[in-house]
């Protein structure tokens, strides 16, 4: 406890300590030695006259240089030294830590700043200066006499306003931060914190108000007049003149009027005291500026580069306007002028960029717009042209350097009248260029085609790059009858007479048409005839239209040893390669040979056998040579169910018809194995139907026929009787 009442007693003194030297009273100071000293006084001071005073008080030079001693030696400046010096800037002052009595009375200053630190001064003296704002005086608390009243105040020019508004906040600002008291508002101005305002201001050229505030507890006043410039709007600069009028020739003009440099500034108020320019063939294309002219009436710009009159739409005062050879396409924008009594707008020339000349030629119609806002069409047009809207076109044109067409409107206003005319100019350049001629380098036609000279300038797109008409000799050099290539010449001319260089176009005329073959069919040739391919198309008559040679695959497709009939294909292909449809011969080869029978001589059958007329031929190994068929009258002679010798008769024809000589063969029919089971009833051995006796033993001799010619049967029957055994064994066995 008794550690917390040591530690409160120290902060108490502490504080005490501190508020000692906030309230300190005057004291000789060891202040602080600034570290920018020694230095010479003007440069502690860069104020030349507060300079001066302080080195008139130290006997001193401004250029000399001085301590923090030599400073802190300064107690005070008498009103004799410091009252209406020219002093501005107190900057410095703050090193006059001593100084108790400071007289600056009458000079230039509006910042007090560097005093709020002298708290050793106690007689302060500043009438009749600038000063509006007191919070630096507020630390300077051991003033016993002072004077701050007097202060003139002037603030920036404000363009006079109905009503005007001045807020005070930063304007005048007491030492305690506040406005101070207002009064004594001129003109009826009303104060209504923090704002003064006034309703109708007329002819004034500034308003004033007073203010004023007791500082502190001296009976010192800060008090002062507060003057506040206005200017007529008209009076305050637009800007520099040739930032006004962007035109240099048009700034110029204006400047010369006034008597000023084209950089100068200019007011509205000075511009009105032109009432009439005059300003001819001085090279003006814009009028941009020319609306401050409110107070013309008189004006001249003839012979310039006008284009645009927009901004002489507001000039109503103008009574006379000059725009003769301008180059004025719109003059809507002056309708409004109605007070002109003496106008000129015609001779305003229009030249467009350079045309070739082509003809026909077309131009599209300026656009040309009247007073009364309406598109004007053209009033006359040279060389013949035509205008058909939107459209100028002329043709037949040649070596003319230029076309031209104009327009014309008349204008009335009021009493008086005059033109909006003008003349447009279209330079051309005369045509010395000759055409380009565009083709194909060739081109191919069908033998026998019918073309005409136009339809091959066309099949070849030839073209011109200017548009003039090709021709060619196409129908005096190419033979479209006669298969071959022909040269063509292509040539063009302008209409003024240039002539293409010529170009050259390779016609190939083609051979299309395939030939035809005749040839005479069918053809019939004995076998193992030695006949060549030449032979056979001499005996077919075979030839083609054109005389193209004819090939084949007849000594492929014919065998002449082998009778039959073959196909042989004819074909062909001209000297341009077109084929002719093949054409097909057909081709019989045949023997004219008597067939030959060879046999054997004789055959055996056993009685009761069943053999076909066919079969025989083929156990008799009968054939003949010659394309012979062999036959025989064996199905005739032959019983097979009676024993015998029987005589068979061969025979042969081939497709000709010719016959082989007989050849007769011996078929021995011998007994059967076994007898027939039962007996005929009755002997007729060869009747429609065979006996009982003679199928039984057919039957058995069919039976016999099947069983295998070897003991097959035998030894199957004892390999399936062992395993009978086998299996009986077994049987046994397990029972």
């Amino acid at each position: 406890m008794k550690q917390l009442n040591r530690s409160f007693k120290v902060i108490v003194c502490l504080l005490v300590i501190l508020a000692s030297i906030g309230l300190g009273t005057f004291a000789q100071a060891e202040a602080p030695v600034n570290t920018s000293l020694p230095a010479p006084i003007n440069e502690i001071f860069p104020d030349g006259p507060l300079a001066q005073v302080i080195a008139t008080k130290l006997g001193k030079s401004t250029t000399d240089a001085v301590t923090a001693a030599d400073l802190n030696a300064i107690t005070s400046i008498s009103s004799a030294e410091g009252n209406s010096k020219g002093i501005t800037n107190l900057e410095g002052i703050q090193n006059l830590h001593n100084i108790s009595t400071l007289n600056l009375s009458s000079n230039n200053i509006s910042d007090i700043q560097p005093l709020s630190g002298l708290i050793n001064l106690g007689q302060l003296i500043l009438v009749g200066n600038h000063i509006s704002d007191a919070r630096p005086l507020a630390p300077l608390t051991n003033i016993y006499s002072a004077r701050f009243d007097s202060q003139t105040i002037t603030l920036p020019t404000r363009v006079k306003t109905a009503p005007l508004t001045l807020d005070l906040t930063g304007v005048i600002t007491g030492y305690t931060g506040g406005i101070p008291s207002i009064n004594s508002i001129s003109n009826g101005g009303i104060y209504s914190t923090p704002n003064i305002t006034w309703g109708s201001l007329t002819n004034q050229t500034a308003v004033t108000f007073r203010f004023q505030q007791t500082v502190g507890s001296t009976t010192g006043l800060f008090q002062g007049t507060v003057t506040q410039p206005l200017t007529d709007p008209d009076d305050v600069p637009i800007g520099a003149i040739d930032a006004v009028f962007p035109d240099a020739a048009l700034a110029q003009v204006i400047a010369t009027k006034l008597g000023k440099n084209v950089t100068d500034t200019v007011s509205q108020n000075e511009l009105n005291t032109i009432t009439t320019l005059t300003a001819m063939n001085q090279g003006i294309s814009s009028l941009v500026g020319m609306h401050y002219l409110k107070a013309v009436g008189d004006l001249n710009l003839t012979g310039n580069n006008i284009a645009d009159v927009t901004p002489l739409s507001g000039l109503t005062q103008l009574y006379k306007l000059y725009l003769v050879d301008n180059h004025i396409s719109d003059i809507s924008p002056l309708a409004g002028l109605t007070g002109l009594s003496i106008f000129r707008f015609d001779s305003q020339k229009f030249t467009l960029p350079t045309m070739d000349t082509i003809d026909p030629l077309s131009v599209a119609m300026m656009d040309i717009t009247g007073m009364d806002g309406s598109k004007l069409s053209p009033d006359t047009i040279s060389n013949g042209g035509v205008f058909i809207s939107p459209n100028i076109t002329w043709t037949g044109l040649t070596t003319q350097t230029k076309v031209t067409y104009t327009f014309s409107q008349h204008i009335v206003i009021g009493d008086n009248s005059g033109d909006f005319h003008g003349t447009i100019t279209v330079p051309l350049i005369p045509d010395t260029t000759p055409p380009v001629i565009a083709a194909d380098t060739n081109h191919t036609y069908n033998q026998g085609e019918t073309v005409s000279p136009s339809q091959f300038l066309t099949d070849i797109e030839a073209t011109t790059d200017d548009g003039s008409a090709v021709t060619s000799d196409f129908a005096t050099v190419v033979d479209l009858n006669v298969a071959g290539d022909y040269t063509v010449t292509l040539q063009s001319a302008d209409t003024a007479g240039n002539e293409a260089v010529p170009v050259t176009v390779i016609v190939q005329v083609v051979d299309t048409i395939a030939p035809i073959i005749t040839a005479n069919s069918p053809i019939t040739y004995d076998a193992e005839q030695n006949i060549n391919e030449a032979t056979f198309f001499h005996d077919i008559s075979a030839k083609t239209d054109d005389g193209s040679l004819i090939t084949s695959d007849f000594d492929t497709a014919v065998n002449f040893k082998i009778p039959g009939t073959y196909t042989v294909l004819l074909q062909a292909s001209d000297a341009s390669g077109n084929a002719a449809a093949p054409v097909p011969v057909v081709v019989n080869i045949v023997s004219s040979a008597v067939p030959v029978i060879s046999a054997n001589s004789e055959v055996t059958y056993k009685q009761y056998s069943d053999i076909s007329a066919s079969q025989f031929l083929v156990d008799d190994h009968a054939v003949a040579t010659n394309d012979g068929v062999v036959s025989s009258d064996f199905a005739k002679v032959v019983n097979l169910d009676a024993v015998g010798d029987y005589t068979v008769t061969l025979g042969a024809v081939n497709s000709l018809g010719n016959s082989a000589l007989p050849v007769q063969v011996i078929v021995h029919v011998t007994a059967a194995d076994i007898e027939p089971a039962i007996s005929p009833t009755k002997s007729h051995a060869k009747s429609g139907a065979n006996s009982i006796q003679t199928q039984v033993a057919k039957q058995s001799l069919a039976k016999e026929q099947r069983l295998p010619a070897t003991g097959d049967a035998s030894q199957h029957s004892l390999i399936f009787g062992w395993i009978i055994l086998a299996s009986g064994i077994l049987l046994l066995r397990k029972n």
